[in-house]
């Protein structure tokens, strides 16, 4: 148990009156108060409406887990930096790559990538993963704007 922490505190904290039913009680960053959020950390059972608005760092149980998004307008090849592991970006027309910097994606993370926009030229597009950032990249150049989708995904601890 955390330092500070001892049952007797534990379930003192976690019997605070008028907590909202569905509520998920975590640890709070000073590693000795038990907290709640029910805005961005609940259980939401089958049914339920959803509670709360979509943030960065947001995890909402309802039916599955909503993360972070962020959108990138940026119409042209440089770097993008879009630090939420979630998020959806264009890349240019001609443009066969583009960067994004990123402090969710990591060497062993997974990216999954979804084009949004149906144009010529481009059928398939992967990631090329390195530390701290990650590049779209089109199997050919596309003949307009193309809007890209992403997720990801870490599947061990950073670094591990």
């Amino acid at each position: 148990m955390a330092a500070g922490l001892t049952m007797s505190t534990v379930w003192t904290q976690l019997a605070l009156p008028l907590s909202p039913a569905g509520c998920i009680p975590f640890v709070f960053a000073d590693n000795v108060s038990i907290d709640i959020d029910p805005n961005n950390f609940m259980y939401t059972p089958s049914g339920a409406p959803l509670s709360g608005t979509l943030n960065e760092y947001q995890h909402t149980m309802a039916g599955g887990i909503r993360v972070g998004w962020l959108n990138n307008s940026q119409t042209d090849t440089s770097p993008r930096t879009m630090h939420s592991p979630s998020g959806s970006l264009t890349i240019p027309a001609a443009a066969t790559s583009v960067t994004i910097t990123n402090r969710y994606c990591h060497t062993n993370s997974l990216e999954f990538l979804q084009k949004r926009t149906n144009n010529t030229g481009v059928i398939n597009i992967g990631p090329q993963v390195s530390e701290g950032s990650f590049n779209i990249v089109c199997d050919a150049a596309p003949t307009a704007n193309t809007r890209v989708d992403f997720f990801i995904v870490n599947t061990t601890t950073p670094g591990a």
